[in-house]
């Protein structure tokens, strides 16, 4: 997992729980370039990329490009809020890529209110996780 460098490092640290995650700013081939010139290198490489740029990730769901996988963050959430999803997505991803390390190319996970959302290719969305076990009540 590759990290934007806008992420706040407890996110990127609580996507560290289940995978191996390194901030963009922190390795040299990344440092200072931007993503859409380096996605395809994320592809070859099976590095599934987090990031806040709501434009990027729109981009990339217009269009038929390869990418080993995006997690979206957004920048309207409350970091704590990022760091519960980062945690429970980095669960779901490692989960999925056991039976094969390249389940999650060309998917795009991300958060709402209700839940988390995969997109799988041209496929439409389909919430994977729902927050609302969180709040139900005995009867």
């Amino acid at each position: 997992m590759l990290t934007d460098e806008h992420v706040h490092p407890n996110v990127t640290a609580a996507f560290g729980l289940q995978l191996r995650t390194v901030e963009a700013s922190r390795v040299w081939r990344f440092r200072g370039r931007d993503e859409r010139d380096y996605l395809q290198e994320l592809y070859k490489d099976n590095v599934v990329f987090a990031t806040s740029d709501r434009v990027f990730v729109n981009e990339v769901l217009g269009t038929p490009r390869k990418h080993a996988g995006i997690v979206y963050l957004p920048n309207e959430s409350s970091g704590h809020d990022l760091e519960i999803f980062a945690e429970v997505a980095s669960i779901f991803i490692a989960g999925g890529c056991r039976s094969s390390p390249r389940a999650f190319h060309n998917c795009v996970l991300y958060p709402t209110k209700e839940g988390i959302y995969l997109v799988k290719g041209d496929k439409p969305s389909e919430l994977v996780f729902s927050w609302l076990w969180l709040f139900d009540t005995p009867e």
